[in-house]
């Protein structure tokens, strides 16, 4: 029987071959943990990130209906003040609820005027 050169008859790894695989597999698994580690931060940080935008936005918006009510642009729609739909009146004409023509009162709500429909 012919023996192989480099193979024992027991057909094992040699001590040279597995501290070889164990130092690959070691700098597999740094990688791989740093990778992690990485990605997690980045995850983290928009996290973050996506919250302040919303914070923000969500500012945004009430110091917009704050500012828009202060100068009366967002107040509601008025009853008897109509642009014409059924019921209502139509162009120039105005209502006689009391309220046509209203100024602002400076909060938001209209101030009642004298009207001459009465």
């Amino acid at each position: 029987m012919k023996r192989r050169l480099g193979r024992r008859p027991g057909g094992g790894f040699t001590l040279i071959e597995l501290l070889i695989s164990i130092a690959l597999m070691m700098v597999l698994i740094m990688a791989v943990t740093m990778i992690f580690v990485n990605t997690t931060e980045v995850v983290a940080i928009q996290q973050a990130r996506m919250t302040v935008y919303t914070n923000a936005r969500y500012a945004l918006d009430i110091m917009e209906n704050d500012l828009l009510g202060a100068f009366g642009l967002n107040a509601p729609p008025q009853p008897g003040k109509s642009t014409g739909g059924p019921g209502g009146t139509s162009g120039g004409e105005a209502s006689c609820s009391g309220l046509g023509a209203t100024p602002n009162n400076g909060a938001g709500r209209p101030q009642r005027i004298a009207s001459a429909c009465s």
